[in-house]
């Protein structure tokens, strides 16, 4: 039988490493290029392959997320390797949870936004059971003393996070000899039901009313975010080399983000980069904000605060710089001096009676715009793969599950009213000069760091 770590493994069947398969720009992330297979976009892309006991090579299954796959590759490597194999020691498995996850951070090679995400989650974990020894953890304990108090403190989605994290942190520690198996791929562990709220859309008016409210400088951001989808972060980074009006293309190549306390330059979210669709009625709403408002150049590292310094032209700068040179948008910055007060200018929010004491507005945040491309995308007969491309997720099974109550829009807005509508906004958006809403910059400075987030 083959040895332990070729008993399972996971196959990309959407792309080849022979040089005969045509360069894949959707898929690709950072340097790492690939090439498409005969069988890109067809079916899951994720497949697990694993040898029999007779040596003979199997299919495991296909899975929508490379997540998955490796979950289900390693649950059939739990079931085949043998314990003579895993010879876990059981003195070494006396250590807590608690240190075991120091251990655990010293593997960790995310970037900067995923390691905060995985802080969270681990003070949970050391919250509830950070003192218990890993040799002493088992399957119903950890449904009781660990899943359950979750599920009564914190939203479906979120303990699930959390779990995940905690099973690849003993999944590690099986690997690692210290315990001989892992007791949160137990099937007696029972996460919460997902819940399945469909994500609010805005309507059309919404969407208007924010182009018209939002000031002269920053009034293009609405069409970058409601009419290609974009991620406000994205928005704060695209440059003008990035559009692409003889192909008919934006080119998602960057994001203004948040590292260590320094805004930098780093890849799209999950470090993916894309092209969306430039209409010709949004080609000319980007050459009308140009001509009014212009771009300036921006200097940021690239990735981390120690990367190497790039130079592009963005489209959207922090208006209160001044000169050739100028500073990025600031995203706590804007959407507190800009953002809200456009909302409640368009009367989606009320209009607080003192400074900074805005409604809750998450549903309303510039993400919306997104979701309205979306919505508007299928009613104009986009397929939910071409779709989940243009929005950069990770796979289309994922666009579905977020979008797919949405499906039966199809056909119900026409590519020429959809052009036309357009085109009406941006004669409002541009004729009248300087116009909008804003808070008093002396009370728009905000405690601690401001930061580009990814959005």
């Amino acid at each position: 039988m083959a040895s332990s770590e070729k008993i399972s493994w996971v196959r990309d069947n959407w792309h080849t490493e022979k040089e005969t398969g045509s360069p894949c720009t959707t898929c690709s992330r950072g340097r790492k290029r690939l090439r498409k297979a005969a069988e890109h976009g067809k079916g899951k892309r994720w497949e697990v392959r694993f040898y029999d006991t007779a040596g003979t090579q199997r299919r495991g299954g296909r899975y929508a997320t490379e997540h998955e796959a490796e979950d289900a590759a390693a649950e059939i490597r739990r079931k085949r390797t043998p314990a003579s194999e895993v010879e876990a020691d059981p003195s070494r498995g006396r250590i807590t949870v608690a240190a075991w996850f120091v251990e655990w951070w010293r593997m960790q090679t995310a970037d900067e936004s995923s390691l905060r995400a995985y802080r969270c989650r681990v003070q949970h974990i050391e919250r509830l059971i950070g003192d218990r020894p890993l040799n002493a953890l088992r399957p119903v304990d950890l449904q009781t003393e660990f899943v359950t108090p979750l599920a009564a403190e914190l939203a479906p989605s979120y303990v699930r996070q959390i779990g995940s994290t905690m099973r690849h942190a003993l999944d590690l520690a099986v690997e690692d000899g210290r315990i001989p198996g892992n007791p949160m791929r137990s099937r007696l562990i029972k996460f919460p039901a997902l819940d399945r709220t469909p994500v609010p859309v805005w309507p059309d008016r919404n969407v208007s009313a924010m182009a018209l409210a939002l000031p002269l400088w920053c009034a293009g951001m609405v069409l970058l975010g409601g009419y290609a989808g974009l991620r406000q972060g994205e928005v704060f980074g695209l440059a003008v080399e990035d559009i692409d009006e003889a192909a008919g293309l934006i080119h998602v190549r960057r994001q203004v983000k948040r590292h260590s306390n320094v805004l930098v330059f780093a890849l799209p979210k999950a470090r993916r980069t894309r092209s969306v669709p430039l209409s010709p009625a949004l080609a000319r709403g980007l050459r009308m904000h140009l001509d009014a408002v212009g771009a300036r150049a921006v200097t940021l590292p690239w990735m981390t605060p120690a990367g190497k310094a790039r130079t592009h032209r963005l489209l959207f700068t922090d208006p209160e710089t001044r000169g050739e040179a100028a500073g990025p948008v600031r995203r706590s910055w804007f959407n507190e001096a800009h953002w809200k007060p456009a909302l409640a200018a368009a009367g989606i929010i009320r209009t607080p009676e003192f400074y900074r004491d805005w409604d809750e507005a998450s549903a309303d945040g510039s993400h919306a715009l997104r979701h309205w491309f979306a919505a508007v995308s299928l009613e104009l007969g986009v397929n939910p793969y071409q779709l989940s491309l243009y929005l950069g997720h990770s796979t289309p099974a994922y666009t579905l599950t977020t979008y797919g109550h949405l499906t039966d829009r199809a056909g119900r807005r026409t590519v020429e009213d959809h052009e036309r509508d357009l085109a009406g906004l941006l004669d409002r958006m541009y004729a009248s000069g300087q116009r909008g809403v804003r808070c008093d910059p002396s009370q728009s400075a905000t405690t601690g760091v401001e930061d580009g987030g990814t959005a």
